[in-house]
């Protein structure tokens, strides 16, 4: 039996909750809409793994101010996923600048998102960018791929090397 030793990013399918309003354009993946109950973003085949989150600065101050609690039981589900990340689109610095119409200031959302790392273990990528924050999207989603298969096509190859040997019971 042969099996390949790589997988093309034009294999892998993404995930994408079917409520994202302006979904990340995540191509050379495939997508497929479905309703996700946490995160995102996801992967098929490898649901049970990885989950993203999106994030505009907008919608990053409604979780820290009026969203808070429905947003804090969204962190608590993610922390079940080996792979997990908010992906922010704007640039920590422009947490700090503080340049909103909003009553709060940038040390309330730095302290709310250095809090929920260090006491969540949920990591918060601040991409500066739409575009940089899908592709760092696209890569990660890749990369769990890629290590699902190489795991599964290991245990395949394993499984198929031992067919034909003798097994003796004692």
């Amino acid at each position: 039996m042969k099996i390949p030793c790589k997988i093309d990013p034009e294999e892998v399918t993404a995930l994408v909750d079917t409520r994202e309003s302006l979904p990340w354009d995540l191509a050379p993946l495939r997508v497929e809409e479905v309703t996700l109950d946490t995160g995102d973003y996801s992967l098929k085949g490898a649901e049970d793994l990885v989950r993203l989150e999106r994030k505009t600065l907008p919608d990053l101050l409604n979780c820290v101010g009026q969203s808070r609690d429905r947003f804090q039981r969204e962190l608590s589900r993610l922390k079940g996923y080996e792979t997990r990340a908010v992906l922010v689109e704007a640039s920590w610095e422009m947490i700090l600048a503080g340049e909103w119409r909003n009553q709060l200031t940038p040390a309330q959302v730095a302290g709310s998102v250095l809090g929920w790392q260090a006491n969540m273990g949920i990591p918060f990528m601040f991409l500066g960018t739409r575009e940089a924050a899908q592709d760092a999207a696209r890569r990660m989603l890749f990369l769990v791929a890629r290590r699902r298969y190489h795991e599964l096509r290991t245990m395949v190859l394993a499984m198929t090397s031992t067919e034909g040997a003798e097994t003796n019971y004692v």
